[in-house]
C-alpha cells in the first residue's frame, strides 16, 4: 500500500506490488514516517515543484528487506534511514543543492509513504541503534544543523530563531549542542511556549501582528532585538536565523542583523543564501525589491 496524491486536495491509500530491487538497489520496509511542510505544499498544490500523480514522503526509518552485497555495510533486517536528495552527479564544486536536476523524493520522484519501496544502497545509511521514531527525524536535523555549522555559531553567541516549527526548534537544538543561547519566536504563542519548555531553549516571544512592533518591543536576556541594538549585534554575539519564511522578517534580517565580512563576531544565514558582506546582491536586492 503507498498513500498518493493524484491531484491537488485528493489523497488515497492505494494497493501496489511489493517492488523488486534493482541493481545497487535495496528494498525497505517503511517504519515510521514523518509529515514534512513540503508533503503538505502538495496535498495543497502549493509546491511548484511536485508533479503528480505522486507518493510522497521523504523523512523516515525504515527496515532492510533485500539488499545485495555491498561496500556500506548494509544488510537484511537493519533499521535504516535515507538520504533523499537526488541530483545528477555533475555538480563539480559540490553544490548539489544548486543542481539543476534535483529530484527529491515524494515531490520530483516517489516518495517514501509505501510499506516497501526501493532506494539506491548508497543512500542509505544504517540507524546505529536509534530508535525509529527519533530516526525518522534525522532528515531534518541535518537541514537545521548543516544551516547553524555554516553560520559559524559559537560557544556564548545569543541566536534567534524565526518560526517555532520542526526546522526553527531544531536548529535552535542544535545551536544549543555549539555551546550558544538559542531563543525562538513564532506567531503562535503556544508553539513558542512548548518550544522552549519541552526543548529547553534559553527563551523565546510571540510575534505579533505588526512584525516590526514586535522586534521593538521583544526583550530577551536584557536586549532588546531592534533595530538600534541589533546593529551593535557584534558586541551581543547575535545570529538570526529564518527559518520561516516570513517576508517581513527576510527583509529584517537581511536589513538589519550584521553580516562581517571575517564572520568573527555575528553571522547570518538564509535558508538558501548565506550572507557574509553588506554588498551581498541578494542583500541588496532585499533593500531595494518593495515586494521584500
Amino acid at each position: 500500500r503507498s498513500i498518493v496524491i493524484s491531484q491537488p486536495g485528493s489523497a488515497a491509500t492505494l494497493e501496489r506490488e511489493i517492488p523488486k530491487p534493482g541493481k545497487g538497489e535495496a528494498l525497505l520496509k517503511m517504519l515510521v514516517g514523518g509529515v514534512c511542510g513540503s508533503d503538505l505544499a502538495s496535498y495543497r498544490g502549493q509546491s511548484a515543484y511536485v508533479s503528480y500523480p505522486r507518493t510522497i514522503g521523504h523523512e523516515f526509518a525504515a527496515q532492510v528487506v533485500e539488499v545485495e552485497e555491498n561496500e556500506y555495510g548494509i544488510r537484511p533486517g537493519m533499521i535504516v534511514t535515507g538520504n533523499p536528495y537526488f541530483n545528477c552527479g555533475s555538480c563539480r564544486r559540490g553544490f548539489v543543492n544548486a543542481c539543476v536536476h534535483n529530484e527529491t523524493m515524494g515531490v520530483q520522484r516517489e516518495g517514501a509513504f509505501s510499506e516497501y519501496f526501493t532506494m539506491p544502497i548508497e543512500r542509505v545509511y544504517d540507524g546505529q541503534g536509534i530508535p525509529p521514531k527519533e530516526l525518522a527525524l534525522i532528515e531534518p536535523f541535518c537541514i537545521s544543523y548543516h544551516g547553524v555549522s555554516r553560520a559559524n555559531v559559537q560557544q556564548g553567541d545569543k541566536v534567534l530563531f524565526f518560526g517555532a516549527g520542526a526546522i526553527g526548534i531544531l536548529s535552535a537544538v542544535a545551536a544549543r549542542s555549539f555551546g550558544a543561547k538559542a531563543y525562538i519566536t513564532d506567531i503562535a504563542a503556544d508553539k513558542v511556549e512548548l518550544a522552549v519548555r519541552e526543548f529547553h531553549l534559553d527563551g523565546g516571544f510571540e510575534q505579533v501582528p505588526d512584525h516590526v512592533q514586535c522586534l521593538q518591543t521583544a526583550e530577551i536576556d536584557g536586549q532588546l532585538f531592534f533595530r538600534t541594538h541589533v546593529l551593535r549585534g557584534a558586541a551581543l554575539g547575535i545570529a538570526a536565523f529564518s527559518c520561516d519564511g516570513i517576508q517581513p522578517c527576510l527583509r529584517f534580517l537581511f536589513r538589519d542583523v550584521p553580516c562581517l565580512s571575517n564572520d568573527a563576531d555575528a553571522s547570518l544565514l538564509h535558508p538558501c543564501v548565506r550572507s557574509c558582506s553588506k554588498q551581498c546582491p541578494l542583500r541588496q536586492r532585499v533593500q531595494t525589491d518593495p515586494l521584500l
